[in-house]
């Protein structure tokens, strides 16, 4: 139910902030190292954040926007390398 309270995905908030079709992912499938409490059982393909570049009024920025659907934004290792 992340519309019906009003939010917005990580890639939603992305698509809204650069413009149009000019953001580009980077290590989309980039997925955790983590083995234990079960989660070498688990898969969170990007690891819980959106990373890459685009056009903001024609100007090139980077950003990121953290994904709250994976593990509420939780930061891991490689969450924190991309």
């Amino acid at each position: 139910p992340l519309h019906a309270r009003g939010s917005l995905t990580a890639r939603e908030r992305l698509e809204l902030l650069f413009d149009n079709e000019s953001f580009h992912e980077l290590d989309q499938l980039k997925a955790h190292r983590c083995t234990e409490f079960g989660m070498d059982e688990k898969e969170f393909p990007g690891d819980g954040i959106v990373t890459g570049h685009g056009t903001i009024n024609g100007r090139v920025v980077y950003a990121f926007s953290q994904d709250f659907t994976v593990l509420g934004g939780s930061l891991s290792e490689t969450h924190a390398e991309k």
